[in-house]
């Protein structure tokens, strides 16, 4: 079965999930301040898959999670976890991770594409990425298409992962939490779009 089957297999099993469950609900912004929540219940909630065809034939399927402050605080707790950090080491660590998200807002994208050679989204490539917060555009602050010592040090906390996507890490500033996110790679060969909503 070829890379672009097995891609439009996985991703044909998702879209019946979403479109049984009414669509994705809508996602507090910034973590709890009592009980955390664990990390695979916020990636699950954080985490959204597209898709686009032609002639019924799969040309791009993307994967990203938006790491919200709430995300980006649940994805450190799992790290003190599963690495023994102190109790002082992930209190500095959170509060910088804070810090951060105040300003930076960060994604991680994967991408399979039906030919190869689509798949790029650096500066220049086949594909862009763009992304709107509440409906207006934001310029990038960096795009970054991980290696594969990167990407394996994330596969035990990313389950999407998997060998057929390319992985970037994209980030764009923000001042506020917004209502509504969106994604867009897009390229002569497909355009995909996804979605994420805060609670108003």
């Amino acid at each position: 079965m070829s890379r672009a089957s097995v891609a439009c297999h996985w991703a044909c099993w998702a879209a019946l999930g979403l479109s049984a469950c009414g669509g994705p609900p809508s996602q507090a912004w910034h973590p709890p301040t009592q009980t955390p929540v664990r990390w695979q219940t916020t990636l699950d909630a954080w985490t959204r898959r597209g898709e686009a065809y032609e002639a019924f034939e799969g040309r791009l399927f993307v994967t990203a999670t938006c790491l919200s402050p709430a995300a980006s605080a649940a994805l450190l707790r799992e790290r003190a976890h599963r690495e023994g950090w102190s109790g002082d080491r992930l209190e500095t660590a959170l509060a910088e991770q804070s810090a951060h998200d105040r300003e930076t807002l960060t994604f991680l994208v994967g991408i399979t594409a039906q030919d190869a050679r689509w798949d790029d989204a650096a500066p220049d490539g086949t594909l862009e990425m763009a992304v709107r917060l509440d409906g207006h555009p934001v310029p990038l602050r960096g795009l970054t298409r991980l290696d594969e010592d990167t990407i394996g040090d994330l596969v035990p906390y990313y389950a999407w992962i998997t060998p057929l996507h390319s992985v970037y890490r994209l980030e764009v500033g923000t001042t506020a939490e917004p209502a509504a996110v969106d994604l867009v790679v897009t390229g002569p060969p497909a355009r995909v779009e996804l979605g994420w909503k805060t609670p108003r």
